[in-house]
Order: structure tokens, then sequence, then C-alpha cells
């Protein structure tokens, strides 16, 4: 019997130490990168994937992290059940000053944020909404869109 309990515990070791080690990789961002000033409020935000990444941590702060006035996004990408994982994602943002940071994820390691930092300097008369969608719910009652104005 102890034997038996013994190859069990082996294997569940095994497991743990066959998830691939992302810790010294770095995420590449693409756009929008240190100085860039846009001339959109629609921001698209782009970067390279991380090979053995399942999931992303996404943050937007302004003006930055270090002396943030609001933390305006922080938000989780993860593989969907096909393996698709996206490497974009786009936000609505009022003209001013942001830092954005990334770090890839799997279900052992993580690497360290990239950061970069811009500015939008869009439409200023620009009124933003932001639809939030409930995706589930606990007790599988109806679930709908709200618009928010902000």
């Amino acid at each position: 019997m102890i034997l038996l309990i013994g190859s069990v515990g082996l294997c569940a070791c095994e497991d743990i130490l066959d998830v691939p080690n992302i810790s010294a990789q770095t995420v590449n961002i693409l756009a929008p990168t240190n100085g860039t000033i846009l001339t959109n409020n629609t921001v698209n935000l782009n970067w390279e994937d991380v090979e053995e990444a399942t999931g992303y941590a996404i943050q937007v702060a302004t003006p930055n992290f270090e002396k943030a006035a609001q933390i305006l996004m922080d938000s989780i990408i993860e593989m969907d059940t096909l393996g698709h994982l996206p490497n974009h994602l786009q936000q609505n943002l009022l003209n001013g000053n942001y830092e954005w940071r990334i770090k890839a994820f799997n279900s052992g390691f993580e690497t360290l944020y990239a950061t970069s930092a811009f500015q939008v300097n869009g439409d200023e008369d620009v009124a933003l909404y932001t639809t939030l969608q409930l995706v589930s719910s606990e007790n599988g009652s109806k679930t709908d869109n709200y618009t928010i104005a902000n």
C-alpha cells in the first residue's frame, strides 16, 4: 500500500515539473511604445506572443504606475478552449498621459512586467462609453449588456 501512494505522489510532482518556466522571457511591446503620441482616443495595445504562455495580465494607469492617479485597466486575458491567446487589446482613453504594462503567465510561472508610456492627444470632445458584459453568473441567471457613460 505504501508503494502505491509513493508512486502516485511521484506522478503528481512530475506533472508540476512539466510546466515550462517562462520567468526569464520578456513580453515585447509592439505599440504603443515609449514616447508615442496618439491622435486617436481608441488605443490598440499590441505585443508579441510569449512561447508557452497561457495568459497575459495587462494594466493601464494615468499618468504612470509610480504616481498613479488611477488604474484604468487591470485585465487578464487567458487562452480559450481552442488554444487561441490574443496578443492585442483595444481601450478607449481620454486625452492625457498613460503608462501600460503587461506580463505573461502560465500555471507555474510569470514574466516580469514590460512597461511603456504614451500620450493620447485625440478628440477633446469625445464621449467615451464602456460596455460591460457579464459573461457568466454563479447562479445561472440571465445576463444582459449595460452601457455606462464615462
